[in-house]
């Protein structure tokens, strides 16, 4: 049915970025072939008994949360001991159950308040499409004259930034700011 949402918050599935799982497997695969934590954490291993703390920024820590997971999933001893602590993980890496089991895990995303790749997601674009399509309906003006509000606008932004250095754009910038406002309609309203 083409008029059915696609289940992106599907509760019933656990699912995660699918290349970010190739690359977890791989580096799950190449610990594994080195041996590096059964040699260290085995009985009598330099760091037996510790816990293993996972970490990453941004990509690398969307690899580390999956592969933090995949760790917790295995067979070893050491499994229950696993945890990770990400910075900026990218939105949209795993389906809402899975999230929700990493809290359960103990794991911690640090992300700074206004960085939106971390709130980036398939569903938070849906909802910003659908915003921007119901202000469009909403709007009296036609997209020329919205577009030319926005270059107004582009156009005092650079007399703000560059006004101090290149004083010769200022008068030519805020000419073409109000001229452009003009052919839109005048300012929009509040």
């Amino acid at each position: 049915d083409a008029n059915k949402e696609a289940p992106f918050d599907d509760e019933r599935d656990c699912f995660a970025h699918s290349t970010m799982v190739m690359l977890a497997e791989d580096a799950m695969a190449t610990m594994e072939e080195a041996g590096i934590l059964d040699e260290l954490l085995q009985p009598h291993g330099r760091a037996h008994g510790w816990d293993i703390v996972v970490t990453g920024h941004s990509l690398g820590a969307g690899v580390s949360t999956i592969l933090a997971l995949m760790l917790r999933g295995s067979d070893r001893e050491y499994a229950q001991r696993v945890r990770a602590i990400v910075f900026e993980p990218p939105g949209g890496l795993l389906s809402s159950k899975l999230s929700k089991k990493t809290g359960d895990f103990g794991f911690v995303a640090a992300v700074c308040s206004h960085d939106w790749i971390s709130r980036l997601s398939v569903r938070a674009v849906q909802e910003l499409r659908e915003q921007v399509l119901d202000e469009l309906h909403r709007c009296d003006r036609s997209k020329w004259q919205l577009s030319l509000l926005m270059l107004s606008r582009a156009c005092l932004k650079v007399e703000q930034t560059l006004g101090s250095i290149f004083c010769c754009l200022c008068l030519p910038m805020r000419w073409l700011s109000t001229l452009l406002l003009r052919m839109a309609g005048g300012p929009l309203p509040t």
